[in-house]
Order: C-alpha cells, then structure tokens, then sequence
C-alpha cells in the first residue's frame, strides 16, 4: 500500500509539473504576441503618418486644380475684372482692387491689382473672383 502511496505522490507531482510547464508556455506566447504586436505597431506609426500626410497633400492640390477649374470657367464665360473689383491672388494670399483692367479677356493677358500702396501686375489666369465685403 505504501508502493502505491508514493506512485500517486510522483503522478500528482508530475500532473502540477507539466501544468506549470504549460503554464510557463502559455505565459512565454502570450509575451511573445505582445512583443509582436509592439513591434508591428512601431513599424506601422510612420507609414500611416506617411499615408496621412500624402492624403493631406492630394486634398491640397484637388482643392487648387478646383479652383483652377472654376477660374477657367468664369474666363470662358467671358468674365474680367472691372477697374475697382477685388479680385483674390492665391500667391500673395490676398484679396486686392484692381487698378488697370486688361482690355482683351485672354486668359494670358495682365492686369495691375493693388493692395495698400503695393501694385503688383499678375495674369488673369493667376486671379480668383471675389465678392467685395
């Protein structure tokens, strides 16, 4: 009876010693993903940066070819800037009068716009049409 005493002792010993063994696995996987998915995270914070900041590039410039668009169709309607209009300079960033309107309405034609005591000659095809405030 003794015999079978310490077999069932060396069992019971041996069923915890591969429980902790599983449980050590269990526990080295679980560290393992995590170190994967830190590593995956890191790897993929400057391409979803990258991605955001072409995103933000591509609106940007659909944004301006709009603007270009629409300015073409005013020109193609026959629109031009009358002496005292405002008119927007998307490269000066600045709503400016027109001083000397171009007397033929080709896209490439110049006009003098001025703002404070500053006059600049810019091309029609450089201009935005705004309303006065």
């Amino acid at each position: 009876m003794l015999c079978c005493l310490s077999n069932w002792k060396g069992a019971e010993k041996g069923k915890q010693d591969v429980a902790q063994s599983q449980a050590s696995l269990q526990l080295r996987k679980a560290e393992a993903i995590t170190k994967a998915v830190q590593a995956t995270r890191q790897r993929l914070v400057p391409i979803i940066e990258q991605q955001a900041k072409e995103a933000s590039a591509r609106k940007q410039e659909a944004q301006k070819a709009q603007e270009v668009e629409q300015h073409k169709k005013l020109v193609s309607q026959g629109w031009r800037p009358a002496v005292g209009s405002t008119v927007y300079v998307p490269r000066l960033g600045a709503s400016l009068k027109v001083v000397k309107a171009p007397s033929s309405p080709a896209e490439d034609a110049m006009l003098v716009v001025q703002k404070g005591f500053m006059q600049v000659s810019v091309s029609m095809n450089e201009i935005q049409k705004r309303k006065p405030k």
